[in-house]
């Protein structure tokens, strides 16, 4: 008997297609790259395809329908119900740029983001709970220097964990940014603000310098991979998630995980022993014929 030890989870989120008047016509259905084994229900006319991955989709998936001649393509962005605070200027209205990165880390990194007029952080420099059950604070260089500073302060101070990109030059000094080398570049390593007031570092931090208010759209390949680096090396890494699905045969089971690590194996949780797995391919099949084994990704 095999098991897979995981925190609770609920199961990969189906992709579904309906398709009208398909007469006795066979569809192929392609997820990413490969060809995805669905299930067909039938109503009246329309005919609903749906194909439940082995583990979670992440990121923009691409997929195709194909039947009689004809074909179908389109691209879904998976959310990942992790939320980013994009500050921006009164009126609170973002301008093309702004849209762009707020797109950007919407369809690529499945975020889901709050634009938030900065007027509104002047009125209420103390209240850090805007900032609670957020994963990114992204600080748009429509900021002009000093508009933010008595609320980035408090979130230093306060010890917030959630990390920061700032686009504007002129808010650097605010979030304890300063410049070194002869202006060669800016690290995040002050240890106090103007007039002693200590720095706690509780999160990851870039400035991330985009020329002028209104040119992020325009960014080429080079421009778009390092934003995207720089947003990568900030958010935190989703945990590996494990799955397990009964077959393809008799006494099988496919485990398939998400995310880095290692498959490692262990035959009781009392004293576990935990081993790396034989096999470290990702899906692979395992018997549930053998005495009881229990499975996890460690990273």
């Amino acid at each position: 008997m095999s098991r897979v030890s995981r925190p609770c989870r609920a199961p990969p989120a189906p992709v579904k297609v309906v398709l009208v008047n398909l007469g006795t016509n066979t569809p192929a259905l392609k997820v990413g790259s490969a060809t995805a084994a669905y299930t067909a229900t039938t109503n009246g006319n329309e005919v609903t395809l749906t194909y439940t991955p082995q583990s979670p989709l992440a990121g923009l998936v691409n997929c195709e329908i194909t039947y009689a001649g004809a074909v179908g393509q389109w691209t879904c962005a998976v959310r990942t119900g992790k939320k980013a605070l994009f500050v921006i200027s009164s009126p609170g209205t973002p301008n093309t740029a702004e849209s762009f990165v707020a797109s950007r880390l919407a369809t690529k990194y499945g975020l889901d983001i709050q634009f938030q007029d900065v007027s509104y952080l002047n009125a209420n420099p103390t209240d850090l709970s805007i900032a609670s059950n957020k994963v990114l604070f992204f600080v748009s260089s429509t900021i002009p220097s000093g508009n933010i500073a008595n609320w980035a302060i408090n979130f230093m101070t306060a010890g917030v964990p959630v990390p920061v990109l700032n686009w504007e030059y002129g808010n650097c000094d605010e979030w304890a940014f300063f410049e070194a080398g002869g202006g060669n570049g800016l690290v995040v390593n002050n240890p106090t603000f103007g007039g002693g007031v200590p720095v706690t570092h509780a999160s990851r931090k870039v400035f991330f310098g985009l020329a002028y208010n209104s040119t992020a759209h325009l960014l080429n390949d080079k421009g778009l991979a390092l934003l995207d680096a720089a947003i990568e090396w900030l958010l935190p890494p989703a945990p590996p998630a494990l799955t397990a699905t009964a077959g393809p045969g008799a006494g099988q089971m496919t485990l398939g995980w998400t995310g880095s690590g290692t498959l490692q194996t262990a035959t009781n949780l009392a004293a576990p022993a935990w081993i790396s797995a034989p096999s470290q391919s990702n899906p692979q099949t395992v018997p549930t014929t053998n005495p009881q084994r229990y499975f996890r990704i460690m990273q």
